[in-house]
């Protein structure tokens, strides 16, 4: 307590007042030091200072009837009263994303990831899931209030957009929540949605038709066939949104029928990526444990690894720079901001609307960078 608040303006030095007494004190009480009719003495040494406020009675040296009016209970309430009728009370502001509709990519200043919601809609889950064991640990599809992302990440937007937003973690369309808040902050920022589209249109459709919004859709093939997803596809098109790439996980157990679907992708002309697995399957850790054969043939796929050696899967980025935490930055669940998702620097948090860009380039810190998207902002040197 001696740390918060040493001393107060002591209530009993007003009640000896009123009485027409002087108040004696400890040296403790620093706010009744220089106050008229006080005495500070230590306790040793309160005999004789009491003695010496009898004395100044006796004297006719008391507090005068004004004296005591300006410190009654009553002025005191009144001098109250004024200070806080001055104290305006703190308002939050309110930010509302500006309307920039058609944006490029090139129009954005900041490019984000956002992990919100927690909630999936897939059901089975994937095999492959790589967030399905972090997202089991929450119980809410938004950590805090929904409004306050919305809030915060409109800030984001004011401050340092137009954005190029994408989200992934859970499934996007899985929530309420998620929807309202992504076609909110479309109407000012490119929103890309990593989905696998399995929500209704209902849904979908109350995404912003201004051209801002873009599904990255991801195949499923445990949920449906390749010809029900291209239809699903087609329907959102011709809803007036734009689907960009197809997204597929190369899953050791389904690398075979791999080709197969990419002839009828192409067919339909969508362009297709494959993501390598990451985790373990029947004991054996991938990417590590792909053969040569697969690998090359992954990477000959993957349209974000821009080099096609073998080692490029588990390429180490250690002693390579890094814009992530400049041009990139990732919004976890609980509203911490880092560089990326991998092992990184924290910026922040978001639902403080506190963050802090890093003014260079640095080295990055995970041993692998295992996110096609992410892989573009480190610096060959």
């Amino acid at each position: 307590m001696k740390k918060i608040c040493r001393a107060v303006d002591p209530i009993k030095a007003y009640d000896y007042w009123a009485a027409g007494l002087w108040c004696v004190a400890s040296p403790e009480m620093i706010e009744l030091k220089d106050r008229d009719f006080v005495i500070l003495a230590e306790k040793k040494d309160w005999p004789k200072a009491i003695k010496e406020a009898y004395k100044q009675v006796e004297l006719g040296n008391i507090p005068s009837e004004k004296f005591v009016l300006e410190n009654s209970w009553f002025a005191r309430a009144k001098e109250y009263k004024k200070i806080i009728e001055k104290i305006q009370p703190k308002k939050n502001k309110t930010y509302r994303v500006s309307l920039r509709p058609h944006l490029k990519e090139e129009d954005c200043k900041l490019r984000i990831t956002v992990q919100t919601p927690a909630t999936c809609n897939m059901k089975p889950s994937c095999p492959y899931c790589m967030t399905e064991a972090d997202r089991q640990n929450k119980n809410t599809d938004f950590y805090g209030e929904p409004n306050q992302w919305l809030n915060s990440l409109s800030w984001l937007s004011e401050e340092y957009g137009p954005l190029y937003l994408s989200s992934c973690y859970g499934e996007p369309l899985s929530s309420r929540n998620s929807i309202y808040l992504y076609s909110e902050l479309a109407k000012g920022n490119l929103v890309d949605i990593v989905s696998n589209i399995i929500a209704p249109m209902e849904d979908i459709n109350k995404f912003p038709k201004n051209g801002n919004v873009r599904f990255a859709t991801s195949f499923h093939p445990h949920y449906w066939n390749i010809e029900e997803f291209i239809e699903k596809r087609q329907q959102i098109e011709k809803s007036g949104y734009h689907c960009g790439i197809t997204l597929i996980v190369a899953y050791p157990s389904i690398l075979i029928e791999i080709p197969g679907w990419l002839k009828t992708l192409q067919q339909a002309g969508i362009n297709t990526q494959i993501l390598a697995f990451q985790g373990y399957y029947k004991g054996n850790l991938y990417p590590d444990s792909y053969s040569p054969k697969d690998k090359e043939y992954i990477l000959g796929l993957s349209n974000s690894y821009t080099k096609t050696e073998e080692t490029e899967l588990n390429k180490d980025t250690r002693k390579k720079k890094c814009w992530a935490g400049i041009k990139y930055m990732t919004i976890l669940w609980n509203g911490d901001v880092y560089q990326c998702p991998q092992k990184s620097r924290k910026l922040g948090n978001i639902l403080e609307n506190n963050i802090q860009l890093l003014k260079e380039p640095q080295y990055c810190l995970a041993g692998q960078c295992t996110c096609p998207d992410l892989y573009q902002f480190i610096i060959d040197e």
